[in-house]
């Protein structure tokens, strides 16, 4: 394993930087499968993989084996879809990394009562026979911590499992609904398998090769072997496949970020079962394709990919309004795919609360001859960070996209001066807020809210003086 991404068992001579086991066919996988330590990642590719997944995993479940280390590429059919595209050792190598950046080692494990192991298998693998690992939420800490005030995923959750800040999950009352995972800003909460990271590494090692538009299949492991032979020898545009545990794994943001690197996400929900609203909602809006049968997944990737491959995007959000931008001209979203900010100007004093706690600096002001309240659309994540921090209650986060400008004047105010020196005191809007709290008016403010600190001063000394 020095040196190497992890263990590839193959039928196929793969060149790449992982270790390989050669194998001659799926029985032999099966020996290699039941000798291999847990902990490390391995992808198995050979002919008729997807067939055999579900006894594979069994396998390696009666072992105690994590299976979120665990993935299956079919050579035969996978290498029919990509279409010379992308050849099968990119794609072999771009599961590999996900597999890399996950976080299987967090999954959470209960003890599986219920289970029937052999006395071979529980002789060798010990009490981890008996584990069972679960899809289920992990939570990053520090991307969470950045935002202070959001509990959007404990409001959510209509089980309760989530609680803190951040959140704790009960995994006895989990369902995995998926809602956490679309709802978080900045993707803190997510399942084992598919991370961030692993999502960001998946593409970034498709892209090194991909010249051109792709499809991109998302299916459960558990229906692979139903759409195997459906798709083998079945003439598909470029093909990309990306299994998963759960589709309720798959959030909108994972799905627009493969939208703007060119990958048309195509989701295969056997008989519509399993979407959440927003994957439903980004289906509505032409951003992914969903397919309900075999059949209509067949039509589904006979069909020309929807977007183009883009460039390597350095914003929050610019993904989301590249993408959009090419489906819709304005859109209420469910998720905050982009942040949509109303601000009322008879509330706010531009006092720059909301700009100093933006995680992101898609607020800031500029001053000048006035003081503006300015919004990066492509820099925003709909986190509500800015609203739950805005002293004056004047700030309303809304999820939509509108095609226009990247930036938006929320809120400006002309610069309020000393009215003996005229040095700038900051915004009129702030200043008459204080003095309305303090009741101060007339001849009063002159003395106090509209003198600089250094007129202010020289006017305590004269009265002194006196």
């Amino acid at each position: 394993m020095t040196g190497s991404l992890g263990l590839v068992v193959s039928d196929r001579d793969l060149v790449g930087p992982w270790s390989l086991v050669r194998v001659s066919g799926v029985d032999e996988g099966f020996k290699v499968l039941s000798s291999i330590d847990d902990g490390r990642p391995v992808v198995f590719v050979f002919d008729g993989a997807w067939g055999k997944v579900g006894d594979l995993l069994r396998v390696a479940r009666s072992r105690g084996l994590n299976e979120f280390y665990l993935d299956f590429v079919d050579a035969g059919v996978e290498e029919g879809l990509l279409g010379g595209v992308v050849g099968l050792d990119a794609l072999v190598y771009a599961r590999l990394l996900r597999l890399r950046f996950s976080d299987a080692s967090r999954a959470p494990v209960r003890l599986s009562l219920g289970k029937v192991v052999s006395r071979r298998d529980l002789l060798r693998a010990g009490p981890v026979a008996a584990l069972e690992y679960l899809v289920r939420p992990v939570v990053d800490e520090g991307p969470c911590s950045s935002l202070r005030g959001c509990t959007m995923c404990v409001n959510v959750c209509p089980e309760k499992a989530l609680s803190g800040k951040p959140p704790i999950v009960d995994y006895d009352k989990c369902t995995l609904c998926g809602l956490c995972f679309s709802i978080c800003p900045v993707e803190a909460i997510h399942s084992p398998q598919l991370t961030p990271k692993a999502v960001e590494a998946f593409i970034a090692a498709i892209r090194e090769s991909l010249r051109e538009p792709v499809n991109i299949v998302i299916a459960e492991y558990g229906a692979l072997q139903d759409i195997a032979g459906g798709l083998a020898g079945y003439k598909v545009k470029p093909t990309v496949a990306l299994p998963v545990w759960s589709l309720a794994e798959v959030t909108p943001l994972v799905l627009l970020k493969l939208a703007y690197h060119g990958f048309t996400p195509v989701i295969y929900a056997k008989g519509g079962g399993g979407l959440e609203d927003p994957i439903v909602e980004l289906e509505k809006l032409g951003v992914v394709r969903v397919a309900r049968s075999v059949e209509e997944l067949k039509a589904r990737l006979s069909e020309e990919p929807l977007f183009k491959v883009g460039e390597v995007d350095v914003t929050a959000r610019g993904y989301v309004l590249r993408v959009l931008g090419e489906v819709v001209e304005r859109a209420t979203l469910s998720f905050p795919g982009v942040g949509y900010l109303e601000v009322d100007e008879n509330l706010c004093t531009l006092c720059g609360a909301c700009a100093r706690v933006c995680p992101t600096n898609a607020l800031t002001l500029h001053e000048g001859d006035t003081v503006k309240l300015v919004l990066r659309l492509s820099e925003c994540t709909g986190c509500r960070e800015c609203e739950t921090s805005c002293p004056e209650k004047a700030i309303r986060v809304k999820w939509a996209y509108e095609r226009g400008a990247l930036e938006r004047k929320l809120a400006e105010s002309r610069i309020a001066r000393c009215v003996k020196c005229g040095a700038p005191l900051g915004p009129e809007a702030l200043i008459v807020a204080v003095e309305r709290r303090l009741g101060i008016t007339g001849d009063v403010s002159g003395r106090h809210t509209r003198l600089c600190s250094n007129c202010k001063a020289l006017s305590i000394i004269e009265d002194l003086v006196r």
